[in-house]
């Protein structure tokens, strides 16, 4: 009675081993599929003082503390953006404005259409010159698609900080 306990035993695994292995590459591959399709870019950029106000003319020998951080998530956002600067002058409201978001149909304070450059929110620094901003751009306000992006921190119509040209940022 032992010896077909055993021989069962041993056929069952011999059966079920090869298709239990066979399965796992299957499964093992939808899983990086999953991964991949939900693959984030997480990229934090120094924030520079630009020359003549504009951010043609960024000075990348003089960087600001702080940076730039630009995202794109797992979620209901196709990008979000959040800045950390210092040095800016004391309580004073600045713009935060956007490159070329060509298609962008999203609330914005100002544009320039033929940049695609969009001004999308406003801070103020505290009593030490520092400032963060914070912004999310929903899918629905960005088509799909790759972009060129570069970042501006504006006093009133003068650019004063950057990010250099072009971040690629690719949203689906």
């Amino acid at each position: 009675m032992k010896k077909w306990i055993s021989f069962a035993l041993i056929l069952a695994l011999v059966v079920l081993l090869p298709a239990t292995v066979m399965a796992k590459p299957a499964y093992a591959h939808e899983a990086q599929n999953k991964v991949k399709a939900h693959a984030v870019l997480n990229v934090k950029l120094p924030v520079y003082h630009v020359t003549g106000g504009t951010s043609d003319q960024v000075d990348d020998d003089n960087p600001y503390k702080g940076h730039i951080t630009v995202t794109t998530p797992r979620g209901a956002n196709n990008l979000i953006i959040r800045g950390v600067i210092d040095e800016l002058k004391k309580k004073t409201e600045y713009s935060v404005w956007v490159q070329k978001l060509s298609g962008y149909t999203g609330t914005y304070l100002d544009r320039n259409t033929s940049l695609h450059y969009y001004k999308l929110v406003l801070f103020k620094t505290d009593d030490d010159g520092h400032g963060n901003f914070h912004l999310k751009i929903a899918d629905k306000d960005l088509p799909a698609g790759t972009y060129e992006l570069q970042v501006a921190v504006n006093e009133g119509a003068t650019t004063v900080a950057a990010t250099k040209k072009w971040l690629e940022v690719t949203v689906k």
